[in-house]
């Protein structure tokens, strides 16, 4: 991918997506209380903060996400108060994207990024999965065939997709985009949304690490087929 110069008509597309993201966020998202607070929220809005970055770069990418978040609190706070931490957060979703479109991904590499993000779902199912049963949890055997389908689509999935996409949209390869994403979740949401919402709401991380493990295997795979759909408009933005 080629670094792209800012420019006006990039603000402008910038800024849609960002009314775009405070939209789905603020109004189509859905929360779900663990312990009491809100500490899973399930949504969309990530997607146009992340599009903005894979367009137009790591600066925009991360104003975006920053003033997503920012516009979207005042606007609709949905009942938490305020915390700079998921500012941040918000503005690596774009910035990291961008990084990897930018400047990672500059040279077309033929690895294939499934096998790496598969590994990174083994270990990281592995770890939730431990975590959990060492707070004294039992999974059901229905929950365990459901968690390993989840995992196996997840790995699977992707590689038929790339297989079959990879020549009609070479630049925005799939195993790319799954990779991208997942690594963005990890460092975003698992990884700096678990621990603001530790230090806010004083929860225990073996509490709300395996939800919020759970929900990245079904939103990140969504996500990048959104993703990945769209892509075959980004040449009308540049």
């Amino acid at each position: 991918m080629k670094t792209s110069k800012i420019n006006t008509r990039h603000l402008v597309a910038a800024s849609l997506l960002t009314a775009i993201s405070i939209i789905l966020t603020r109004m189509f998202s859905l929360i779900i209380p663990i312990a009491g607070v809100q500490a899973l929220r399930i949504g969309f809005g990530g997607i146009p903060v992340m599009i903005s970055g894979i367009l137009f770069g790591p600066i925009i990418g991360a104003l975006t996400g920053t003033v997503a978040d920012l516009i979207g609190f005042m606007l609709n706070p949905m009942g938490g108060p305020y915390f700079p931490g998921f500012t941040l957060s918000a503005a690596l979703s774009g910035f990291i994207p961008g990084l990897f479109y930018h400047y990672i991904f500059k040279k077309d590499s033929k690895l294939n990024f499934n096998i790496i993000n598969g590994i990174m779902v083994v270990l990281l199912s592995s770890i939730s999965a431990i975590i959990y049963l060492q707070a004294g949890n039992n999974i059901s055997f229905e929950f365990f065939i459901v968690y390993m389908i989840g995992i196996l689509g997840f790995i699977l999935i992707p590689f038929r997709l790339n297989k079959k996409y990879k020549k009609n949209n070479d630049g925005y390869r799939f195993d790319k985009l799954i990779f991208t994403i997942s690594i963005t979740t990890i460092i975003t949401s698992l990884i700096l949304n678990t621990l603001w919402l530790i230090i806010m709401y004083k929860l225990g991380f073996i509490v709300i690490f395996p939800f919020r493990v759970l929900t990245a295997l079904v939103t990140i795979p969504m996500e990048t087929v959104l993703i990945f759909i769209f892509s075959k408009y980004f040449k009308y933005t540049k």
